[in-house]
């Protein structure tokens, strides 16, 4: 197939006459309002965040918890609770990727969250989609907002070329690109990889109806570019929607464009097939990785069946969207960001539009669209909100339908409806504008007469093919209509039935009826609109003379405007309230915890637990974490999972704040150094609680109190006890001293989750103060106003909790409490003993009971060489995202042990000669090493000596090609010929 080849019929004059949109008077007017509403939409939108003024991420969740929100970083209202993967995940990573680019360094692996997982080495987080591109240019705080913005570019635009290509005006390709920028999946989803590929659909269907139309290279290969664009944003589900429903739309067009010719057909399908091989290929640098990551990592849970689809109650949320509650207070038992289905109300009226008026679109739209686009629409919606047995049959295809909820499938319904809405929005230009150009012609003439195929004659030239329904009559249209209508009005009825009846069971049926009632204020407006346009433009009454005429132009061109105008207002209204627009002062500060771990936690890492961390927030800030959110390495994912009372969700590790789980010895062979607790958790050790006398001591803000202390050290919290409530907004500041003033040890806790007539305990990391000579405690109210604190004998009555000897020590009390694990190992470490357990059940027993010595590892199979027992020093000179190099000076043999998630994907060489990487302590990984000095290398390596970087650069190579000699062609086409 040559670039220019082209062997489609010739279009006849008087089908391009018919195809093109006619022009009226208030066609420009159209145009410059509709593109104002896709303008106002996308800034308004966004908001403050392009300025800078505010984020565009949802980091008002991050200064909820600690040590956030005892720092006093708060947020009045928090938008969405449930996007706390964006904040854990999403935003850190791209921000280390983003970070090591600036340095001149491709971050492959992300070290610092779980036990490592893949980072620009997979297309999870987008970190090479064109639309991250912000992130490069900007600072991080100010791109977020600017990659939602390049989004809705990008959905627009792909939208309204390929609404052009059906012969649409811009007016209603614009709205068509309003409507699917504005729907559910590509608002609800934002900050996600997820709307950064679905971004990409329109793209793909523009040059899908390219090459079933035009059948050249240059085609081909602009659906490949998108393909690959969509391969590299991640979440694949949406790419093989995408991939699944363009593949029959593409036959649908090839069919209807050469019907009863095979080699068109077979050749512009093998050329499709050949543009999804070259996209593959341009991606392969990431999904070669990225197949060799996902075949390992932990992903319970996520098997999907027939009854796993959304429930038919969201259907309601089409026309109104916050009817059945806010993002954080939603009805449904999915969440608000996987149920959303809004359309728009007016939307929804020009859909139907498009539906009802069959005969009107087939006589400018190609051949099949009308019929694929309904159909598809059917389709998607039968899967995503009934489910069952045509879901459990899709579910049976590997991967696409059965590990990926098929609620995403929602990003492609999003794309065919606004499709939908674009033309119906053009059925109703044309109905005025044919009347207005051509005042002789009636609607019905212009429409032209319907055949077996659909309309033929000077409007229709039979390209309503594989419509599937055949109007001879205006009788049988006006059936069709009036089912359609009375179809719409028995869903709607259902879509408010099943709705109110799950906001009752939620007590919100007042909140329902309110929301109802604005969505059908609009379903009305968008109903007289479109009556109004179809009124005028039958009869003549756009050309009747005088004052008649005026009204009905005037009211026309009043209803074309106002369409674009309400879509866009009642879009601002899902997205307004929704988008983050999170204080500048809430995007990842470092507070004094973060200054702390930074300064002690050395190549170890901390954990979590009770929210005295964000999970997983703290990848730039290269403090190395086991809890977080992450993919995580399913021998691993083993190991975390012998914790005691851990809450590991499939993605999500998060630990209890207790004394069991602070000693565990998992914890101590995953080289967790420091455990941080928020200051309102229990403090371990051995508690006096002081007795009162009933009376009560006044604290006056900034005037020390000193009270001597009954008990001896070590002390690792003091504490006062509040008759009454006095709020969060100050602090305690405690500073124990000896008996010369001296102080030996400072803690402060601010009024949070301080509980009346209980002992309010303000940590102090006093494990070292030794029992010799009294101890003295002064406290320092920091606040607005005195405080009432019970008293002893005329002063504070003063609580403690002494230190113990179980391993732990309190190594620092600010914001969060920070809990030295002493036992814990390095994390980088010499073996050398070695114990074998074949049986996995017998190895993690093993770690769980303690039994393991700190100078032995557990080993799946007998070592090569038996370790000699003997010492070794291990100093480590590298530990980047990508490659850790240490020397070790080892007496014997042994192996050096790394408490990461790196048995596969990493390459080991001892002196530079390869040595294996052998599994250790289950879910870590160790090399052999033998006496001597040596230097050991660890590397994340990309699968198969980097075959997928070679064949990406063979698909660039490819698509440069195509465009290379696309160039060449026009510039020789241009030249002109001499003689």
């Amino acid at each position: 197939m040559s670039d220019t080849e082209v062997t489609n019929p010739p279009v006849t004059a008087e089908e391009q006459t018919a195809a093109r949109p006619p022009v009226g008077p208030g066609a420009k007017l159209t145009n410059r309002v509709t593109f104002l509403a896709v303008v106002a939409f996308a800034i308004f939108g966004i908001g403050t965040p392009l300025l800078g003024l505010t984020v565009f991420s949802n980091t008002d969740l991050l200064v909820a918890s600690s040590p956030y929100h005892s720092a006093g970083l708060s947020s009045p209202e928090i938008r969405n609770r449930i996007a706390n993967d964006v904040v854990a995940s999403v935003v850190p990573n791209t921000e280390l990727f983003a970070d090591e680019l600036r340095s001149g360094r491709l971050a492959a692996w992300n070290p610092y969250v779980g036990g490592g997982s893949p980072l620009g080495a997979v297309p999870n987080f987008a970190v090479l989609s064109p639309l991250s591109l912000p992130y490069y240019l900007l600072p991080m705080a100010l791109a977020p907002g600017y990659v939602k913005l390049l989004e809705i570019i990008c959905a627009v635009a792909g939208c309204f070329l390929f609404l052009r290509r059906l012969r649409l005006g811009r007016a209603a390709a614009l709205l068509g690109g309003l409507a699917f920028a504005s729907s559910a999946f590509m608002v609800m989803w934002s900050n996600w990889p997820q709307t950064r590929v679905a971004a990409f659909i329109p793209a793909v269907f523009w040059a899908t109806e390219r090459l079933a139309t035009e059948r050249r290279a240059r085609d081909a290969a602009l659906l490949a570019a998108a393909l690959a664009a969509m391969l590299f944003g991640g979440f694949p589900a949406v790419t093989g929607y995408t991939v699944l429903t363009a593949g029959a739309y593409l036959l649908v067009r090839v069919l209807a464009e050469h019907p009863g010719r095979w080699r068109p057909v077979v050749g512009t399908l093998a050329a499709a097939l050949a543009a999804l091989v070259v996209a593959v290929l341009t991606a392969a640098v990431q999904l070669f990785a990225f197949v060799a990551a996902m075949s390992r990592v932990e992903l319970s849970g996520r098997a999907q069946t027939g009854a796993d689809h959304l429930d038919p109650a969201s259907l309601i949320t089409a026309v109104t969207p916050w009817a059945l509650g806010s993002v954080n207070t939603f009805a449904l038992e999915r969440n608000a960001i996987e149920s959303m289905s809004y359309v728009g109300a007016v939307a929804v009226v020009l859909a139907f539009v498009a539906v009802a008026l069959p005969w009107r679109a087939w006589s400018f739209l190609p051949r099949g669209v009308w019929s694929f686009l309904v159909g598809a629409v059917a389709g998607w919606l039968v899967l995503i909100y009934l489910g069952r047995w045509p879901l459990a049959a899709l579910q049976q295809l590997p991967a696409l339908f059965s590990d990926s909820f098929v609620g995403r499938g929602r990003s492609v319904l999003g794309f065919l409806i606004a499709a939908l809405v674009g033309i119906g929005f053009e059925l109703l230009l044309r109905q005025v504008r044919a009347t207005d150009a051509h005042p002789a012609t009636s609607p019905a003439s212009t429409a032209g007469s319907a055949g077996p195929d659909g309309p033929t004659g000077a409007a229709g030239t039979g390209r309503g093919a594989l419509t599937g329904i055949g109007y001879t009559s205006t009788g049988r249209r006006r059936t069709w209509v009036a089912t359609v209508l009375a179809g719409g009005l028995v869903g709607l009825a259902l879509m408010v039935w099943t709705g109110r009846r799950a906001a009752t069971a939620d007590g919100g049926a007042g909140r329902f009826d309110l929301h109802l009632l604005i969505g059908f204020a609009l379903l009305g407006a968008g109903v007289l609109c479109v009556a109004v346009l179809l009124r005028a433009g039958s009869g003549g009454r756009l050309t009747a003379p005088g004052r008649a005429g005026r009204r009905w132009r005037f009211g026309a061109a009043a209803g074309a405007v106002a369409i674009p105008l309400l879509v866009a207002v009642q879009a601002l209204s899902l997205v307004v309230p929704y988008w983050p627009a999170a204080d500048r002062d809430t995007f990842y500060p470092r507070t004094d915890v973060h200054e702390f771990l930074a300064a002690n936690l050395g190549h170890d890492r901390f954990a979590a637990a009770g929210g005295g961390m964000y999970p997983g927030a703290d990848s730039a800030a290269r403090l190395r974490s086991l809890t977080g959110e992450t993919f995580f390495d399913h021998r691993f994912a083993e190991t975390v999972q012998a914790l005691p009372g851990e809450l590991f969700g499939s993605t999500l590790l998060r630990l209890p704040t207790t004394v069991e789980m602070a000693q565990s010895p998992v914890l101590d062979r995953l080289s967790v150094k420091y455990l941080v607790n928020p200051p309102w958790a229990t403090i371990f050790g051995r508690a006096t609680v002081a007795g009162t006398d009933g009376g009560t001591v006044t604290l006056t803000p900034d005037a020390p109190v000193s009270v001597p202390l009954a008990v001896p050290g070590p002390l690792r919290a003091v504490g006062v006890t509040l008759p009454a409530a006095v709020g969060s907004a100050g602090r305690l500041d405690v500073v124990l001293r000896d008996a010369a003033g001296q102080e030996l040890a400072r803690g402060s806790r601010r009024f949070i989750r301080a509980t009346p007539g209980e002992p309010f305990y303000v940590p102090v990391p006093g494990d070292r103060i030794t029992p010799d000579g009294p101890l003295t405690a002064e406290l320092t109210l920091r606040a607005g106003r005195p405080v009432e604190v019970a008293a002893l004998a005329g002063a504070p009555a003063i609580s403690t909790i002494a230190g113990e000897d179980d391993g732990l020590a309190l190594a620092y009390a600010g914001n969060s409490v920070v809990w030295q694990r002493l036992a814990a190992l390095p994390r980088v470490r010499w073996a050398s003993g070695a114990l074998v357990a074949a049986d996995p059940g017998q190895r993690l027993t093993a770690l769980s009971q303690g039994t393991v010595g700190p100078d032995q590892v557990v080993l799946d199979e007998p070592p090569t060489r038996e370790p000699d027992g003997l010492p070794a020093t291990v100093e480590v000179t590298g530990d980047g995202t990508d490659r850790i190099e240490v020397v070790v000076d080892a007496q014997g043999a042994g192996h050096l042990v790394v408490a990461d998630a790196i048995q596969a994907g990493w390459t080991a060489t001892v002196d530079g000669v390869p040595a294996p990487i052998v599994p250790a302590d289950h879910g870590l990984a160790a090399v052999a090493v033998p006496a001597g000095r040596h230097t050991v290398e660890l590397r994340y390596e990309l699968p198969r000596d980097n075959l997928g970087g070679w064949l990406s650069a063979a698909g660039l190579l490819t698509l440069a090609g195509v465009g290379v000699a696309v160039l060449v062609r026009n510039r020789r086409e241009r030249r002109p010929r001499s003689g």
